[in-house]
């Protein structure tokens, strides 16, 4: 399995697990904080709108200084993340603005640790993607158990539990980032490329859009699926349950992935299209907040399929 050995394996999918049950015990629930507050659906939309420009200008800004810098061990970043994930919760009832403020911080600050903990194990095991499936789906798994037991927890005891929990957690990330070897980056003559010259790509202009649609498509299922469980009478619990069956199908597809290459690209992304169409039926028929879990399912399977799709195409 290219040069890793086992117990470094197991390393990085504990550390993979903690980070993304780390993020998902807070940007888990946000939405259902933010309700809780007192914050309308409509401007919900628009802070979570906000965020994720934030989070996308955030991908750009501290992956390009990870290159520059050459280093995926992004310590101080994740940091910062914690502090506005605090400050977050803090502000909430007390100053709403000023906690959504703090919103698209933890945002801008957070969007890019994962795809450098993506990038970390994909340098570490020479970019296998059978390897790279395995570790990053048991990540995936991390989530789904941290939102299960947090939702609950949430429910009986309330939303302190949202920092108390991602703080424990990301403690034990940083205990394994610490023991965590990164190799060294490989110098590449680089030639600089125009975004004349990209647009002048049609593969490229065509690649970006199928992923700009695909995104939208799932974007509002994902986010707004704490609104929508409010509306059919589902609570924090219940979103828990929701995610924890959605991003056990993500995980379960990812460590699958390196065997999904042998389907074309075209059919996985008919697949995905044909899974969101399952999927918004079962969602506008459900009644009770119990019938929307199983439609999520269709969610999870379709964000790793548009994953696999950049991951290996892009």
């Amino acid at each position: 399995m290219n040069q890793i050995s086992k117990n470094e394996a197991i390393l990085f999918a504990c550390c993979d697990s903690l980070y993304w049950g780390c993020v998902a015990c807070f940007l888990g629930f946000a939405g259902c904080f933010f309700l809780d507050c007192g914050m309308a659906s409509s401007v919900l939309s628009l802070v979570i709108a906000a965020y994720q420009l934030l989070a996308l200008g955030g991908g750009f800004f501290w992956g390009g200084l990870c290159d520059r810098l050459e280093t995926n061990r992004n310590i101080p970043v994740f940091a910062g993340y914690l502090v506005c994930m605090s400050l977050t919760y803090y502000f909430g009832t007390r100053n709403l603005p000023l906690a959504c403020v703090m919103y698209f911080a933890a945002g801008f600050l957070i969007a890019s640790m994962g795809t450098n903990l993506d990038v970390w194990i994909l340098r570490t095991v020479h970019y296998d993607p059978d390897y790279f499936g395995v570790i990053r789906g048991i990540g995936s798994m991390g989530w789904a158990v941290a939102v299960l037991i947090c939702g609950f927890l949430i429910d009986a005891y309330g939303y302190s539990v949202m920092v108390i929990s991602s703080l424990i957690l990301a403690a034990a990330t940083y205990v394994f980032v610490f023991i965590l070897k990164e190799p060294p980056y490989v110098r590449e003559k680089r030639t600089r490329v125009r975004a004349r010259d990209l647009a002048g790509n049609r593969n490229y202009v065509f690649l970006i859009v199928v992923i700009l649609l695909c995104g939208m498509a799932i974007s509002p299922v994902g986010n707004l699926q704490a609104v929508f469980l409010q509306d059919v009478g589902g609570d924090v619990g219940m979103l828990g349950i929701d995610s924890f069956v959605g991003v056990t199908f993500q995980g379960l597809f990812i460590i699958i992935s390196g065997k999904l290459e042998r389907l074309s690209a075209h059919l996985r992304m008919v697949l995905m299209c044909a899974l969101l169409a399952a999927e918004l039926t079962v969602t506008g028929l459900a009644q009770p907040g119990a019938v929307s879990v199983p439609d999520h399912y269709g969610h999870g399977v379709r964000k790793c399929e548009l994953w696999n799709h950049d991951a290996y195409h892009a």
